[in-house]
């Protein structure tokens, strides 16, 4: 019998049907049938048969009509095209671009080989590539750097492989394609199984994972070169690191560099914010701190001189190679090497490094790297990598003099005076706990050397021992307990003093202040009835209050309401 419901089957009805339309399976959950691109027009049987088994040279390659007949020097034709087509396409995606390269490279091997057709090499090298795009599409493959980037369309020109296919001659081997998974027809699906009753229980509720903290907050160099990028041989000025290669300052070579010409986290931060495109938001100046603050606590296994490191007392340790200050050289440089796969990084096209890029440095701050990127923006045919073909292309454009407002110190001095560092708190000189937070300044208190204090500042409180006893900071305010008359009060606090409680219940309650007074004043002082201006919160309240009352020998009555022609003739009376 055969079922013909018009809506979707349900996982036990399919099973239970003794055929199958492959129409059918296009309206089923996309999720069971995501890794399924390929849709044979053929009735399924129940129990199928195995067939005999063929050795590897008479199989027969499937007949497929109108269509010329396939070598294997075709299909590494189309493979070498596929590798060059996806290396220009996905450069900003590397784990997408490795992943395909690993599938083009394992279709080459096939071919040379010679053990499977050239019809199957080529529509499995198909197949894997579209299951690539649509666990791309689904989860980025992990790849938390791409959460929010756009999916891969449904267009031939997004699939490499299948693109030098059509243009070969063979469009009909990869008709039978079903397009790869979107967003948007995601959806579409979740709302058709919370209509269908019969849709399973674990597909009707999508799995809730815990809650996260905004995107946005992270990763906000997006879509910049990656760290581990190997350094050339030339000369690169810090406005044209912060605009083209910003993650390039984590290499201890180049905090080296960096520091001894009088670098700050600030002016580096100004700089990126200036050059680069910020779709998550301006890069802060603590970001830029812990960009460097990384690679220098691994610094730290290797030379313990480099313990508790920070920008201010970077220059102060002792044992550091000298700098040239009137050097920009990058030759010889070290890469980060940090990350879940400490190598280096792939090269990638010189032109790339315009991505991103909000404006080209200009004048003195731009110098070779400048030139050469826009080199490759006005001839987009031209293929120059970084760092493989770097010096080969700045030997044909001509390298640059290097002037001395192109070293550090001036760079530093120009985006130090302008207006560009404006809004930016400068750290330099602040101390940081042990968890790298920035300490409030002291307080200039040398401003009356008259006038002595007994009372501790804040910079007696050790923080750090109370982060690891868990126990929570309090609130510690100067309050003087001799008051003369006519002196003024002083302000113990920026916000106003509550006046009342939140909430007026039977527990008793007491005062951080009063608690904090009670160490220092006598219990008579504390109960005193007077009302001292250097006191503001609430007194301590007696066990047991006397209740007030009045000296009057006679119960009033009446109201307290008198007329004034009333207390005119009293007083009279009183008078005669």
């Amino acid at each position: 019998m055969n079922y013909t419901r018009p809506d979707r089957w349900t996982r036990q009805e399919r099973s239970m049907s003794p055929e199958v339309s492959p129409t059918r399976l296009e309206h089923t959950d996309y999720r069971s049938h995501a890794m399924q691109p390929f849709l044979h027009h053929t009735t399924v049987s129940p129990r199928p048969q195995p067939a005999p088994a063929v050795p590897p040279s008479t199989k027969v390659q499937p007949a497929h009509a109108g269509v010329p007949q396939l070598t294997y020097a075709n299909v590494l034709d189309m493979l070498r095209e596929a590798k060059i087509d996806a290396a220009e396409r996905y450069v900003s995606t590397l784990y997408l671009l490795e992943i395909l390269q690993l599938n083009y490279d394992g279709c080459v091997d096939d071919c040379r080989a010679k053990e499977r057709g050239p019809v199957d090499i080529l529509r499995s090298c198909a197949l894997n590539e579209r299951r690539l795009f649509v666990s791309y599409n689904i989860h980025r493959m992990g790849g938390l750097e791409n959460k929010l980037s756009p999916d891969i369309e449904e267009d031939l020109e997004s699939f490499p492989f299948r693109c030098a296919v059509v243009t070969n001659g063979f469009p009909s081997l990869t008709e039978d394609l079903i397009p790869i998974f979107q967003s948007t027809e995601h959806a579409k699906v979740i709302d058709m199984q919370y209509q269908n009753p019969s849709a399973s229980s674990k597909l009707l509720h999508p799995a809730v994972g815990k809650v996260k903290t905004d995107k946005n907050n992270y990763n906000k160099l997006q879509g910049a070169p990656p760290a581990n990028l190997e350094f050339p041989t030339g000369n690169f000025t810090i406005p044209e690191i912060a605009a083209f290669h910003p993650e390039a300052i984590k290499s201890w070579d180049m905090i080296d560099r960096f520091c001894a010409n009088g670098g700050s986290s600030a002016v580096y931060t100004a700089m990126i914010n200036h050059y680069r495109i910020m779709p998550r938001g301006q890069v802060t100046n603590n970001s830029v701190y812990r960009m460097m603050k990384g690679p220098m606590q691994k610094r730290e296994n290797v030379d313990e001189k480099f313990k508790d490191w920070t920008v201010g007392i970077h220059n102060h340790i002792e044992g550091l190679e000298e700098v040239d200050p009137e050097s920009i050289s990058v030759t010889g440089f070290r890469t980060p090497m940090e990350g879940k796969n400490p190598c280096v990084a792939s090269p990638i096209p010189i032109r790339d490094f315009a991505n991103g890029v909000k404006t080209f440095p200009t004048g003195h701050d731009a110098l070779d790297l400048t030139r050469a990127v826009q080199y490759c923006q006005n001839h987009p045919n031209e293929q120059w990598m970084y760092p493989t073909d770097y010096e080969r292309l700045i030997d044909l454009i001509g390298p640059a003099a290097v002037k001395r407002a192109h070293l550090d110190g001036a760079a530093f001095a120009r985006y130090t005076t302008t207006k560009l560092a404006a809004g930016v708190k400068n750290s330099v000189g602040r101390k940081r706990d042990g968890r790298g937070r920035l300490q409030k300044e002291d307080s200039h208190e040398d401003e009356y050397p008259d006038t002595e204090s007994d009372d501790e500042s804040d910079s007696d409180i050790d923080f750090n021992a109370m982060d690891q006893r868990g126990s929570k900071r309090k609130t510690f305010l100067d309050e003087s307990d001799e008051s003369d008359e006519g002196n003024e009060s002083r302000k113990t606090s920026g916000k106003r003093p509550k006046l009342a409680p939140k909430s007026h219940g039977t527990a008793r309650r007491f005062n951080k202040h009063s608690m904090l007074r009670q160490e220092v004043l006598s219990d008579d002082d504390i109960d005193s009835e007077s009302d001292s201006e250097l006191y503001q919160g609430p007194k301590k309240m007696k066990k047991f209050a006397e209740v007030r009352r009045s000296g009057r020998a006679t119960k009033v009555t009446q109201s307290y309401l008198v007329h004034p022609d009333d207390v005119m003739d009293d007083e009279e009376e009183r008078d005669q």
